[in-house]
């Protein structure tokens, strides 16, 4: 039987598109959600009447528990996709919600705790819901539609942050956010009222024998370090380029500017990069460019650090930093067939962990630039091995 007479007209091709876009809105909404008040992290001590340090946790909060929720994350969505994003989303829209029982730093700690205990839930399908309900020959494209939506959800919490910065409207920032998240899962359950027509198969294995099988496999090994150190670096410079660039007299709104670069540039080649690389079966060598390029753009920044110099270097960064995620997702999937949501786990673990390492030592350095800098030129001058050796391991596959 051909897989054309196997798509019920639920979820035809307008109607795969729409769960793409639901997803893609949810996926938006938890990002956004992660990040929505490290911009006003000042303005929003001001209100809570807390330290700078303790809004830093209303963020911190989801890559920690990230790496504790994420595998059972992923063993849930490899047996139960559809509930289990259903589950992240609520959770996520109750989290969010849960910040407006009572305008207090508790209640916004606990809301925000809630969220980041859904976030893995979502984060995790990325893979399987281009898988599920999208044909092979369009699936890199919805998966570079999921990924953007990644990054559309920071660059939201970002220009959110900048329009409401004010103390007295940190409780605005708050409605807006729940709203968001409400929407965003309201939308991905209507879309999910019918199964995906192309799952090949579901996971039969006991949940810790699939996940010892696929650490077993080198390839699986090598795309977790992979997405470590990308997402980590790309963490880094969110969190830590404005205090880097401030001894050379880089004001916040440019370092901000930066940023917001980064972001855009790296939205614009999700956007387009993957599909590109995939249809030239260039993917190892998009890998590379990227590495290759994270290295000159911040030695630029250790030579000649500045407005100028930065403000070229972090969105031609970007283009290429972002579009390796959609590149490795994909790999990730092709490789663990019905693990891909335990595998999905492992990927997006590793990059939380990468997070939280990375940007703590270019803390630790951060009273010395250079040597900050040094230290994510030296991770993403480490991504070009990996890759050769991820090229090579694939050709086992």
């Amino acid at each position: 039987m051909s897989i054309a007479t196997k798509v019920p007209a639920a979820v035809g091709s307008h109607n795969a598109w729409s769960v793409i876009g639901a997803y893609a809105l949810a996926a938006s909404a938890a990002m956004s959600l992660q990040l929505v008040f490290a911009p006003v992290t000042t303005t929003a001590a001001a209100h809570y009447g807390t330290s700078v340090e303790a809004i830093g946790w209303l963020s911190e909060v989801f890559p920690l528990m990230y790496v504790l929720f994420a595998i059972p994350a992923g063993f849930l969505l490899d047996r139960r996709f559809r509930s289990g994003l259903l589950l992240g989303a609520a959770l996520i829209a109750g989290g969010a919600a849960l910040r407006m029982v009572d305008d207090t730093y508790a209640w916004a700690l606990a809301g925000q705790l809630i969220c980041a205990i859904g976030q893995p839930l979502i984060l995790n399908g990325v893979t399987l819901v281009a898988s599920d309900y999208l044909e092979e020959r369009r699936r890199q494209l919805g998966l570079a539609v999921a990924m953007a939506s990644v990054y559309v959800g920071q660059l939201a919490a970002i220009m959110m942050g900048a329009m409401l910065s004010e103390p007295t409207q940190t409780s605005l920032l708050v409605r807006y956010s729940t709203l968001y998240a409400v929407i965003a899962a309201v939308a991905l359950a209507a879309s999910l009222r019918k199964p995906g027509a192309f799952r090949s198969t579901e996971q039969s294995l006991p949940a810790w024998a699939s996940l010892t099988s696929l650490w077993a496999d080198g390839f699986i090994r090598t795309i977790t370090l992979l997405s470590f150190i990308g997402i980590g670096v790309f963490t880094a410079l969110l969190t830590w380029l404005e205090a880097i660039l401030e001894p050379a007299g880089v004001s916040p709104a440019a370092a901000g500017a930066m940023l917001i670069g980064l972001i855009v540039a790296g939205i614009v080649g999700v956007s387009f990069l993957p599909a590109l690389a995939s249809r030239k079966k260039r993917e190892f060598q998009l890998l590379l460019l990227s590495g290759a390029v994270g290295v000159i753009a911040m030695l630029a920044l250790v030579v000649a650090p500045g407005t100028l110099v930065g403000l070229v270097a972090m969105p031609t960064y970007g283009l290429f930093l972002l579009a390796g995620m959609p590149v490795i997702l994909d790999l990730t999937e092709r490789r663990a067939g019905p693990r891909v949501g335990t595998a999905t786990a492992l990927v997006w673990m590793a990059g939380n962990a990468g997070s939280l390492i990375i940007a703590m030592g270019v803390q630790a350095l951060i009273d010395r630039p250079a040597y900050a800098l040094m230290l994510m030129i030296a991770f993403s001058a480490a991504t070009i091995p990996l890759t050769w050796r991820l090229r090579r391991q694939s050709l086992v596959m």
